[in-house]
């Protein structure tokens, strides 16, 4: 009996959702006859690991279909997924219908083509693909580190070491946080001071916004996603305090406090005496430190600013998670306070 032919295009699918349901990343492959390669390997939403699953048969299935592809083999590792779109309708999860329907009319346009089971361990590369589009960070953090150091200057509060503390500061966040893109909050983290201006610059409200202007530049250059550059821009546009802008997306909130939780905390007093050096401005005032007796000014006393700015950040955080942890941080902060004024005094 004559063997059959194997088939002109073959792909493999996965999808995970962390926790579950979570963050879902999806991960595939698409080969063709003369050599043609898709990967594919890129968040996906929030759901559970069958949407994960779904979410990534549908992504290759539309690749497949933009590559003119046909007489094409589809193996994944999700039974409930490939069982779901096999089964009859009776049998199919109601959950899953609208996944169903869009696979199903995507393989009708692909004829001939199987969907078919294969275990894990001969679904390695697509999982591994999943596996990277979760944590963009591998591929991701060093390029944008070293973007951002090419642009540095010699302002220590605003530093490379400043950009990882308030990345860290974001992947605390991102944890309470699965539907953000974890890509486009790693990106605003590391770019956000591109255009650093004094505190004391009359354009200091508008850095945050060139900042995003040349991110987005320097991004293309680089490849990275067209389609979160926008997302990016907004997120660096709206960290500044001064620039006053309101966030408008959960990326852009996660790193606007992510950046006020660095201006907290005993950091945040080592980088308060750093710039007030640089702004030649007194430690405090020599009789009244704690302003009991007079107006707080921070432009002429640097322990002023804790009253007059940083106690604020913590009612101004735009998380849940980022408020209990500038108000962690704002305590330690007022004891410093405290015990300052004693000391200045002789107390």
């Amino acid at each position: 009996m004559k063997a059959s032919a194997p088939p002109a295009w073959r792909a493999w699918f996965d999808g995970s959702a962390t926790p579950n349901p979570g963050r879902c990343t999806i991960g595939a492959v698409l080969l063709g006859p003369a050599g043609e390669r898709v990967e594919i390997s890129r968040e996906a939403g929030v759901g559970d690991s069958s949407e994960a699953e779904y979410r990534a048969l549908l992504a290759v299935l539309t690749a497949a279909r933009e590559h003119g592809a046909h007489d094409l083999l589809v193996e994944g590792d999700s039974k409930v997924v490939i069982d779901d779109v096999n089964g009859s309708d009776g049998a199919a999860a109601a959950v899953l219908h609208d996944y169903r329907k869009q696979a199903r009319a995507l393989l009708a346009q692909l004829q001939p083509a199987t969907l078919r089971w294969v275990p894990r361990h001969r679904n390695q590369e697509a999982d591994a693909l999943s596996q990277r589009a979760r944590r963009p960070d591998t591929e991701w953090e060093p390029r944008l580190a070293a973007l951002a150091a090419a642009h540095a200057d010699d302002d220590g509060a605003h530093d490379l070491s400043h950009l990882r503390r308030v990345w860290r500061n974001a992947g605390a966040l991102l944890n309470h946080h699965p539907e953000a893109d974890r890509l486009v909050v790693l990106a605003a983290c590391y770019l956000h001071d591109l255009v650093n201006l004094p505190k004391d610059d009359p354009q200091r409200h508008l850095a945050s916004q060139r900042s995003a202007a040349l991110a987005v530049d320097a991004l293309q250059t680089l490849g990275f996603p067209p389609e979160k550059l926008d997302a990016v821009a907004h997120a660096i546009a709206c960290h500044s305090f001064s620039a006053g802008l309101t966030p408008a997306t959960i990326e852009a909130k996660i790193v606007q406090d992510a950046d006020r939780l660095d201006a907290l905390g005993a950091v945040g007093l080592a980088r308060m005496w750093y710039v007030s050096g640089t702004l030649r401005r007194a430690m405090a005032h020599p009789d009244d430190p704690l302003a009991h007796a007079r107006p707080l000014d921070d432009r002429q006393y640097a322990l002023d600013h804790i009253s007059v700015k940083l106690a604020t950040l913590p009612d101004l955080m735009q998380t849940a998670a980022g408020r209990a942890e500038g108000l962690r941080r704002l305590a330690r902060l007022n004891a410093f306070r405290a015990e300052f004024a004693d000391e200045w005094l002789g107390r």
